[in-house]
């Protein structure tokens, strides 16, 4: 399916509720050169602030008190579970990532030491012995071997050399010290630890000639490790393990490494890693008998029906839950001619006509049909600790993408300097954008008080902002609020939790009326930033946009790696953008009478989504033939680029929910009088080339300071008007129950300028300029497409989502439920400011699900577009979807 419509459920419905559930979304847009990242993902549903919908908590009352004056009590037997102990031998394996940290220096040519900072996916084995000591404190000896091929290069122009640092393995001999809490280990852990390395240095031509060889070095280093984990027995002999591990081992000279001998290396690893192992020697589950007084007359105590992730230690609650899943994602369309950049198709030898849009197609030119896209296992926890009132739940996960890790790409990206047959490079990318890493999803405090007759909801930390409704089309007030991870989203077997991106700040909910009035307050304590895929991965549409990926290119006759090796490009330079303060306040009202929960807020927040801006030429005088721009940019006076999140973004919002029955209807209005809205990418870099050149923008560009930011924006007056009906029936065509879902959206520009253009990818060509000729040298059917202004943002769009969903009980066997899906997504009328209309798209979303008991599940998906969208640049990277998952 296209990147666009990445998953799918009711109808394109991403649903983040508390919980493990596996998250399907709609689509994935992104807007031109300049507005990628407006993807659609969605908005959190609206939950109690505090410990979350997910923790179980006693109910009131099941603390057993005797009275003050009890009658005499009889002894009865009540059934009592015996302990479970930790004694014993277990084996097991794991997987997780690693994340070097490497520094490399040349004593002989007096290279200043460079930074290395690889990630990479590792796993193996390991084994050990626990005794208990006590019911709560645990002693073990643990041996571990993991293979990690981690591998970094960077390249040192002065002395015209690539050195490359890897790690082979590691093995480690520790000491355990656990506290145990039944079921339940934490655990810290730390001994020796061995490891083999390699250092290679490869020359380049400039200086060296052709035929001299690489020069490499292995060793065996020894040092320390150190960490900490949690093991829970999720059944009597089965034990599974979240643990994060520190090594060091220290530096070593590698010798006769060429000219650059000696080369000292400093190493240390920090790993995160999942686990499953089997205890030998756990005792099954027993059953004994425990005299316990019993009062006469009275009722005896009945158990509070604690899940069995919960734990009391004292008067604090302890809630353990988490989840592993694996997936991949196999392209399933041809590349469609059109969408490929003529000397990029040339270069690779596959069919290419356009004559604009290097900057869009390394995704689509690095995966052939039938190819795997992403391969991914990762894992979560959750852990919720509360006393009385008060709380504190984090989130984390670890994950490895197999096939951006490992595969060889026919093309390569800006990170790996367009090496082809060889894996993409990761250098740069941010923390989430990695193909293996570790982080956190959510982490803060809690606290529930009740003054006065009414209830207030409190967290301060990582968080997100729970406001917004659960729509089928995104743009809505979640989006102005929040951070989106997309990078995760676009992942197979995405998890609910992992959508949104927590932001530094606190949150703020007063009930009161008897709970059916709400009274919420924000304040972000730094502005909200999405995150989008890497540059060169399937699901990127702007290969300069994400951190790592750092030029533009525009030479029309220049394929990307000669653009690359010669610097013709705009390259991206770092500038201040000035944020404001990122707050909001709302309310909700239950009206019984209406059925019907009515909400209004307003929000003041930066924008999520990242655009990119011009920086102005430092030149005055002409450069010939490219006006301000020099090839390889002599006294860094080219113009160039910058990406920023911008500030001060106001939205207002009224949205409704009404519940009848097993009908529900729903709808959202939000209104911005400075929604930042993309102008034409091309038109962009033409301001920036020279004064001679064919853009909407010149007046912009020369109001614009030497050295000074053009601004890649205009701010409109932008409304999205989203309304949707659910119905449940059920027992029809023998499945327990039919799901529908229908959704209609509207997205407005009030003020659009007639004399400017927004949106539109750069692979369908600059439209027409007054004064200057539009197409030379396209055909007919290119002309038809570049040289008018359809495709550019409209002053409305809007179309309609729908889904049909049928929920089979216990098929085949007990407790195995499956549920198949169809759905619509038509995209109606007009080019959408947000990106997420494209006129004269649709598409089928097609999905179906397995889930056994309340634990495990399985899910096939895939969106055929059934007709395409003539300003769809990603129209072609349609895909299937496997993945399964075990949630505790």
């Amino acid at each position: 399916m296209s990147v666009r419509l990445c998953r799918e459920a009711r109808g394109g419905v991403f649903r983040p509720v508390m919980g493990l559930g596996v998250v399907s979304v709609a689509a994935l847009v992104v807007v031109s050169l300049f507005a990628c990242g407006a993807a659609l993902a969605q908005s959190p549903s609206q939950i109690p602030v505090g410990a979350g919908t997910h923790v179980t908590r006693q109910p009131a009352g099941s603390r057993f008190r005797s009275p003050t004056n009890p009658p005499p009590a009889v002894v009865a037997p009540v059934p009592v579970k015996a302990p479970f102990s930790w004694t014993g031998v277990y084996v097991g394996g794991d997987f997780g990532g690693s994340f070097a940290s490497n520094s490399i220096t040349s004593a002989t040519t007096g290279w200043t030491s460079q930074n290395l900072n690889p990630a990479a996916v590792m796993g193996g084995a390991y084994a050990g012995y626990n005794y208990q000591v006590s019911p709560n404190f645990v002693l073990g000896l643990e041996a571990d071997f993991q293979g990690n091929h981690s591998s970094a290069t960077f390249y040192y122009p002065t002395f015209d050399v690539a050195p490359n640092v890897q790690q082979n393995w590691v093995a480690s001999l520790n000491g355990r010290l656990g506290i145990a809490y039944d079921r339940a280990l934490f655990y810290a852990i730390g001994g020796a630890a061995q490891a083999q390395g390699s250092v290679t240095a490869t020359p380049g031509i400039r200086l060296f000639p052709p035929t001299l060889q690489p020069v490499s070095r292995t060793a065996n280093l020894s040092g320390w490790d150190v960490g900490a984990g949690v093991e829970y027995a999720f059944d009597p002999g089965w034990l599974a393990r979240l643990e994060y591990r520190y090594y060091d081992f220290g530096s070593f000279n590698a010798t006769n490494v060429g000219a650059y001998q000696p080369l000292h290396v400093q190493s240390s690893v920090n790993t995160v890693r999942v686990g499953l192992a089997y205890l030998f020697g756990a005792p099954a589950p027993v059953v004994v008998t425990k005299a316990a007084p019993v009062a006469t007359g009275a009722a005896a105590p009945v158990a509070t029906g604690a899940p069995a992730g919960e734990y009391h230690i004292g008067d604090v609650v302890l809630t353990v839950s988490g989840a592993a899943t694996v997936g991949t994602e196999v392209r399933t369309a041809q590349r469609n001619a059109r969408l490929i950049f003529a000397p990029n198709g040339q270069k690779l030898g596959v069919p290419a006509t356009a004559t604009s849009g290097a900057n869009q197609d390394d995704g689509n030119l690095n995966y052939a049909p039938g190819s795997p896209v992403s391969s991914v296992a990762k894992a979560f926890a959750t852990v919720d600790a509360r006393y009385q009132n008060y709380g504190v739940l984090f989130t984390g996960k670890v994950w490895g993408d197999f096939t951006q890790l490992y595969a060889d790409v026919p093309w390569g990206n800006y990170p790996n300097g367009y090496t082809p047959n060889t894996p993409l490079g990761q250098a740069g990318f941010g923390s989430r954008q990695q193909f293996a890493g570790a982080t956190v999803q959510q982490a803060y405090a809690y606290t529930r008080q009740t003054i006065g007759g009414a209830t207030l909801d409190g967290r301060i930390g990582e968080i997100n902002v729970p406001w917004g409704l659960q729509t089928a089309i995104p743009g809505g007030l979640a989006f102005a609020v929040n951070a989106f991870d997309y990078a995760a989203i676009v992942r197979p077997g995405a998890q609910a939790l992992e959508a949104l991106i927590p932001t530094p700040g606190v949150f703020t909910r007063w009930s009161f009326l008897q709970n059916k009035a709400t009274l919420d307050a924000f304040f972000l304590f730094e502005g909200p930033q999405s995150q989008l895929p890497g540059c060169g991965t399937f699901f990127s549409g702007a290969d300069w946009l994400p951190p790592g990926c750092n030029n533009v290119f525009f030479n029309p006759a220049f394929n990307d790696p000669t653009s690359f090796a010669t610097d013709f490009a705009l390259n991206k330079i770092g500038a201040p953008v000035a944020h404001d303060a990122n707050f909001g306040v709302g309310g909700s009202y239950q009206a019984d009478a209406l059925r019907t929960k009515f909400g209004l807020y307003y929000a003041h927040v930066d924008q999520p989504t990242p655009v990119g801006e011009g920086v102005k030429t430092l030149r005055t005088v002409l450069v010939n033939p490219f006006g301000f721009f020099a090839p390889g940019n002599p006294g860094n006076l080219n113009p160039g680029y910058t990406v920023a999140y911008l500030g001060a973004v106001d939205t207002y919002t009224f949205n409704f929910t009404t519940q009848i029955d097993r009908t529900s209807f729903y709808g959202e209005y939000t209104f911005s009088p400075n929604k930042p809205v993309n102008f034409n990418a091309a038109d962009i870099v033409f301001a920036l080339i020279g004064p001679n050149t064919p853009t909407v923008l010149r007046g912009i560009a020369n109001a614009t300071p030497l050295g000074g930011i053009m601004p890649g924006v205009d701010r409109l007056q932008a409304g999205n008007l989203d309304l949707g009906v659910r119905q449940i029936i059920p027992s029809v065509f023998n499945a327990s129950a039919l799901t529908l879902n229908a959704e209609f959206a509207l997205k407005q520009v009030y003020n659009l300028p007639s004399d400017l253009r927004f949106g539109r990818s750069e692979v369908f060509g600059q439209g027409p300029v007054a004064g200057f000729p539009c197409g030379a040298g396209d055909t007919p059917q290119q002309l038809a497409v570049q040289c008018t202004q359809a495709g550019y943002v409209t002053s409305s769009a809007y179309g309609v989502r729908g889904n049909a969903a049928l929920t089979y009980a216990n098929v085949f066997i007990p407790g195995l439920n499956l549920t198949p899906s169809i759905g619509l997504i038509w995209d109606i009328s007009g080019w959408s400011y947000d990106g997420i209309f494209n006129q004269g798209r649709v598409a089928m979303p097609l999905k179906i699900r397995a889930d056994y008991g309340k634990n495990y599940f399985a899910e096939i998906s895939w969106v055929p577009t059934l007709i395409y969208a003539t300003y769809d640049n990603l129209s072609d990277r349609q895909f299937v979807s496997f993945a399964a998952g075990v949630t505790w």
